[in-house]
């Protein structure tokens, strides 16, 4: 009886004694601290014990930990895509009020707040050390290596593959949470077959996710700082997409990288020698292979397994229908849909229940039609500011927003079809909160007393108050 009491005691005083400790503590230390933790952790993520059924990682921690600077470096909120961001997080939290599971809501904000509070402490920071926050950056990165190499290696070797989830150490490199629904189809938790490696995930489509927006973060790095082993670490990344056996991956790494090229044709409107003999070198060798690979294609069973995908998406589709008809305006609520479709799947005869699979049916659940309008607000804005860049007159400057734009660019094309949502996935939103920092730094932001305008030469004005620093005069070191 005693220790039911203790444990009573631990929960009510203990757990929010302690938070409030670690927020006056976390107050003290400095953003590059909490940036350094975040570089490591960003792939590793490091889970912690439970704590009312979720294992906060460090490097949610961390990013947690990084407050201050959302408070600090205010002048962010000037841009565009960082107010439609808080109209995000706060309108998730007003669905509280109509949410039958208001816990679901808080625990949602905080997983997307590395976005906001990570974006904030890499700008503060590379405006006082931009050498130290390019090397920030380019550690995240070589350290989220790790996911293709271990991707290569389970999709070769499916028995190692086997064990490793087995293991004690993968509770502290995945969460126990998303380990438990390893063998749950109807998230497409399957990647022990022997077509499907995911690495560090148990989800082939969303490491496959990762692996492309590390390669687009990878390759604007390496052409801003001309550091070759981003080059080819972009290489691995993107390679790596194609040993996960995800369907929607291998869609993303064609069309993406398509648009990109075609992207920096645009910019150049020129395309060099060495461009060009690589273009009809590719030529000649797809039009020797291609007969090979659609005999390949048609025996690999591509095609049914995309079917039986379609198949699946239909019924959320159908449910999803229905209840669009029913609660137009302010969705489900957070935890709705589960509890919604756990009756549509009883009364017919499914029999688990299937997740939006979807970004934007996820904010509409959680929160109806105007948390749809802030996301999409939130990815306009964001492609339209790194996109207005391209044609900046630095090419270092150009070439960080260029690698930002397709890294997000890949991120909510595959978000169309997966489940994390738009600023749900703990493994990327450090990562995209650090790169959206890291450019945002060198952009600039608008001025609090003149409207955002750009010269003809590409020159951004910035706010002199907050960075103490004249337009234009930061630039990313050539080597880290």
């Amino acid at each position: 009886m005693w220790l039911s009491y203790l444990n009573l005691a631990v929960i009510v005083v203990g757990v929010p004694l302690t938070l409030v400790l670690a927020i006056v503590a976390s107050y003290f230390v400095p953003a590059r601290y909490w940036l350094r933790l975040q570089a490591a952790a960003a792939t590793l993520q490091g889970y912690t014990i439970n704590v009312a059924g979720i294992f906060p990682s460090v490097s949610l921690l961390a990013a947690l930990g990084a407050w201050r600077s959302a408070l600090t470096c205010r002048d962010i909120y000037r841009v565009s895509w960082m107010r439609w961001l808080l109209a995000l997080l706060v309108l998730q939290l007003v669905a509280i009020g109509w949410s039958p599971e208001p816990f679901a809501a808080i625990r949602n904000v905080i997983f997307a707040l590395p976005i906001l509070t990570l974006c904030a402490a890499m700008y503060g920071y590379a405006r006082q050390d931009s050498g130290g926050a390019v090397r920030i950056m380019v550690w995240a990165l070589r350290i989220a290596a790790i996911v293709p190499v271990l991707v290569v290696l389970f999709r070769l070797f499916p028995s190692i593959e086997a064990r490793f989830y087995g293991l004690r150490a993968a509770l502290f490199l995945i969460s126990p949470n998303i380990l438990s629904t390893l063998f749950d189809e109807s998230g497409g938790n399957n990647v022990i077959a022997a077509d499907k490696a995911g690495g560090l995930f148990i989800n082939a489509n969303t490491a496959s996710v990762y692996l492309g927006v590390c390669a687009f973060l990878s390759w604007g790095l390496a052409k801003a700082t001309q550091h070759v082993s981003l080059r080819l670490l972009a290489a691995i990344f993107w390679v790596g997409v194609f040993f996960t056996g995800s369907k929607a991956g291998v869609i993303a790494a064609v069309l993406i990288t398509t648009l990109a090229w075609l992207g920096r044709f645009l910019r150049v409107r020129r395309i060099g020698l060495g461009a060009a003999i690589g273009f009809c070198l590719v030529g000649a060798a797809v039009s020797i292979i291609m007969p090979f690979v659609m005999t390949a294609y048609r025996d690999s069973g591509f095609t049914e397994a995309s079917l039986s995908t379609l198949q699946s998406r239909e019924i959320i589709w159908d449910f999803a229908r229905r209840m669009v008809r029913e609660h137009p305006i302010l969705g489900l609520g957070h935890g709705g849909w589960e509890q919604h479709f756990a009756f549509y799947s009883y009364a017919n005869g499914f029999r688990n229940v299937m997740p939006p699979h979807n970004a934007f049916l996820i904010l509409w659940a959680q929160g109806g039609v105007f948390l749809v309008l802030a996301g999409v607000g939130f990815i306009v804005s964001l492609a339209w500011w790194c996109g207005r860049h391209f044609w900046h007159a630095d090419p270092k400057v150009a070439a960080l927003s260029e690698g930002l734009l397709w890294a997000f660019a890949w991120y909510v094309f595959q978000s169309q079809g997966e489940n994390y949502g738009l600023a749900g996935e703990f493994h990327l939103t450090p990562l995209l909160g650090m790169a959206m920092g890291l450019t945002l730094a060198y952009v600039g932001v608008p001025s609090k007393c003149t409207p955002y305008t750009e010269a003809m030469a590409g020159a951004v004005c910035h706010s002199t108050k907050s960075m103490g620093v004249m337009p234009n005069t930061v630039r990313l070191p050539a080597e880290t």
